[in-house]
């Protein structure tokens, strides 16, 4: 019975976050238009070969946050 009831949100294909990538670090404690801007500069991909955390650079520091606390930052030019 699972096999008939799949779930689209697990067959969706996504672009793995990349080194260099800009992203916003959710705070819980503060407004998202004052989440801290970062750009990635490790990650470190899961069993399954998804990346499931990342090391970020602020203007305060470096932080480790795994990929639900991020928001990644689309470029006008990417395609």
């Amino acid at each position: 019975m699972p096999t008939l009831n799949q779930r689209k949100r697990w067959r969706e294909k996504r672009q793995d976050l990349q080194v260099k990538d800009m992203v916003l670090l959710k705070e819980k404690d503060i407004l998202r238009r004052q989440w801290p801007l970062g750009r990635i500069i490790e990650i470190y991909p899961g069993p399954d070969g998804h990346v499931r955390v990342i090391k970020v650079k602020t203007s305060k520091g470096e932080f480790t946050r795994v990929i639900p606390q991020v928001y990644p930052l689309e470029y006008v030019g990417q395609a």
